[in-house]
């Protein structure tokens, strides 16, 4: 379990600390990351629970996460950049 582990971390330890969490996921090992910056864990989820005051307000894939910013807004959380412009393009594709 890793709670809040990379806040206040400088991009070096940042770095190892997800390398590690890459290569106990990699193992087949469970990983569970509590924090608000989802973005940087995205890359290996296989699921994002989103928590807001303690109860769940969405489970959800990772495709879910990286393409819904209604999510982030109901978590009470920043909705990461990559994720409003792949939504705006993805919406722009399908009208």
């Amino acid at each position: 379990m890793f709670d809040e582990a990379t806040s206040g971390l400088d991009g070096e330890a940042r770095s190892q600390v997800l390398h590690l969490a890459r290569e106990l996921a990699n193992e087949g090992k469970a990983v569970l990351a509590i924090t608000h910056d989802v973005s940087e864990w995205l890359p290996f989820a296989d699921r994002v629970v989103f928590l807001e005051k303690g109860c769940v307000v969405a489970d959800v894939n990772v495709q879910e996460a990286q393409t819904t910013p209604e999510i982030y807004e109901a978590a009470q959380l920043d909705c990461p950049l990559f994720v409003s412009v792949l939504h705006e393009l993805l919406e722009a594709c399908y009208v």
